[in-house]
Parts: C-alpha cells; structure tokens; sequence
C-alpha cells in the first residue's frame, strides 16, 4: 500500500512538473511569435525605404520563426500529451522527436548558409547590410554546433522511445 501511495505521489508531482514547463512553453511561444512578427513587420516596412533589398533577410526571417516555432509547438504537444496521463512512449511522441531534430538540424542549416552567403557574397546583388562576427573583418562561416547537438539528441531520443514503444505494444499484445 505504501508503494503504490510513493508511485501516486510521484505521478503527481511529474504531472506538476509537466503542468509548470506547458505553460512555460505556452509563455515562450506566445513571446517568440510576438517578436518573430515584430521583426517580420519591421523588416517588411524597411523594404524600398532608402534602396533597401531585404528579400534574403526577411526571408531567412521567415525561415527562422518557422523553425523556432516548430519546435516550441513540438514541444507543447509533447508535455500536452503528458498532462492528460498518456504514455510517452508511443510512436506518435517518437515522430515528435525525430521532427524537432529534423527542424533543428534545418536551423543550423539556414545558419550556415546565411553566413556563407553574407561571408562569400555568393549573391552580391543581394547587399547584405548585416555586421557579421560582432564586427571582424575577417570571413567566418558560422556553424551551430549547439543546435546540432540538441538535433542528434533529439533524434537519439525519438529512436528509444520508438524502440520503447514498440517492447510496449509487445508486451500489451502478449499479455
């Protein structure tokens, strides 16, 4: 009886926990979309103003909130699902993982390329205005090496709760 009262309680407070990052999450999201728009918005209005040809700007933008927010709302999914007591290990929540890894590994890859672009000039027509490397002049690519840790954690996270799943549904179906 004791057992079984620590594993409810434990529960519960995990529950808590995923209440508390939810409505992190929810706070962070609402934060991010603000600002992606605000920047989208200011971008978008500087367009023409002074010879301004911002398109590659506003588009990696564009890009960039996609990404960011793709990932919060992986996220959100992820600890909804926990909040209404599902298991975490299905399939479903794999395919999250391994979609937040594909999303981030997408991040440091717009990253790349835009400071290939900016660094090189592969389209000098384009005027890039942008200061790169806090205002070196020398040429830097710029690889996010974090961003693609968290992609290869993420991605090893969704094999093992696919691997997870797939001994639950064995062990469902055998019982």
């Amino acid at each position: 009886m004791a057992k079984s009262n620590t594993i409810e309680q434990s529960l519960a407070h995990a529950s808590h926990v995923c209440r508390v990052i939810n409505g992190l999450l929810t706070v962070l999201l609402v934060g991010a979309g603000l600002v992606w728009i605000t920047a989208l918005v200011m971008s978008l209005g500087q367009l023409g103003v002074l010879g301004f040809d911002g398109t590659s700007l506003i588009a990696y933008i564009v890009l960039y909130g996609v990404l960011v927010l793709g990932v919060l709302i992986m996220l959100k999914l992820i600890f909804r699902d926990a909040i209404n007591n599902e298991t975490p290990f299905t399939e479903k929540q794999a395919d999250r993982l391994r979609f937040i890894a594909f999303l981030a590994l997408m991040f440091a890859l717009l990253e790349l390329a835009f400071t290939l672009g900016v660094t090189f000039e592969a389209i000098p027509s384009i005027g890039y205005d942008v200061v790169v490397n806090r205002g070196s002049t020398e040429p830097v690519i710029s690889i996010n090496v974090g961003v693609l840790v968290f992609s290869a954690i993420m991605y090893s996270l969704s094999a093992i709760f696919r691997y997870a799943a797939l001994l639950q549904q064995l062990s469902d179906e055998t019982v």
